[in-house]
C-alpha cells in the first residue's frame, strides 16, 4: 500500500528556503497592517503563500493565476460591495453579496484562464468586511500580492540553484559509479580490481603511462 503521505518535497534546503520566504513575506504585511489603521492583510494572502511556496509548478500557482485572480476577484468584491451599500442592502443582504461575488469572481478567473483559489477568498473578504471603494483593490490586495510574489520570485530562484546544485552532483556520483564498474575487471583471487591511470589510458601528471609505453 502506498504511503498516503508521502512527502512531495524532502531537500531539507528547499523546505527551509519555502518556510522562510512563507513566513517572511506574511511577517511583513503583517508589521505593516499593525502599524496602519487601513487593512493591510486579508486571510486570502495565506491560502496564496501555500501555493506560490509550496507548489510553485501548479498551474493555479503561476504569475498570471496569482495576479489577475487576486485583481478580477476584488475588482468585483468591492463592486457588489459599493452596489449593495449604495442600495441599502448590504447590512440586510450581506450573506446574498458574498454569494454573487464569490460566483462571479470564480466565473470571471474561469472565462480569463487565471484561476487561482484564494481568488476566491479575496471576493469574499471585500463584501464581508465592507470595502467599499476601489482604492481597496490597491490597498490591501493588490500591495499585498506584488510582494509576495517578489519573494516567491527569490525564493523560487534560490531553489532553482539548489537543484541545479543537487543535480550536478548527482551526475557526478553517477558518473563516477559508472568509471568504477568499466574499469574493474575481475582478479584470480575472485576480488575486483580496480585498474590503474594505465589501463584506463588516463594520462598522469608523473609520466607514468609513458614509462609502460616505452618498456
Amino acid at each position: 500500500m502506498d504511503n498516503p503521505f508521502r512527502p512531495s518535497e524532502s531537500d531539507p534546503r528547499i523546505l527551509l528556503i519555502t518556510g522562510v520566504a512563507a513566513f517572511l513575506s506574511l511577517f511583513v504585511i503583517a508589521m505593516i497592517d499593525k502599524s496602519y489603521s487601513d487593512p493591510y492583510l486579508i486571510a486570502s494572502f495565506g491560502a496564496t503563500a501555500v501555493l506560490i511556496y509550496g507548489a510553485p509548478k501548479a498551474p493555479f500557482s503561476q504569475p498570471k493565476n496569482v495576479f489577475f485572480g487576486h485583481l478580477f476577484s476584488a475588482v468585483i468584491g468591492v463592486t457588489v460591495a459599493c452596489i449593495f451599500d449604495a442600495t441599502g442592502l448590504y447590512a440586510e443582504y450581506c450573506p446574498v453579496a458574498i454569494g454573487i461575488a464569490v460566483a462571479a469572481s470564480i466565473i470571471a478567473m474561469m472565462l480569463t484562464g487565471t484561476v487561482h483559489p484564494p481568488g476566491g477568498a479575496t471576493a469574499l473578504t471585500c463584501v464581508l468586511n465592507g470595502f467599499f471603494g476601489f482604492e481597496y483593490v490597491l490597498r490591501p490586495v493588490m500591495l499585498g500580492v506584488v510582494l509576495m510574489m517578489a519573494i516567491a520570485y527569490c525564493a523560487n530562484h534560490a531553489k532553482s540553484r539548489c537543484a541545479e546544485t543537487k543535480e550536478k552532483g548527482s551526475q557526478r556520483g553517477q558518473t563516477l559509479r559508472n568509471e568504477s564498474i568499466s574499469c574493474s575487471h575481475p582478479s584470480p583471487y575472485g576480488r575486483l580490481t580496480a585498474c590503474t591511470g594505465a589501463d584506463r589510458g588516463m594520462s598522469s601528471g608523473y609520466g607514468i603511462q609513458g614509462a609502460i609505453r616505452n618498456q
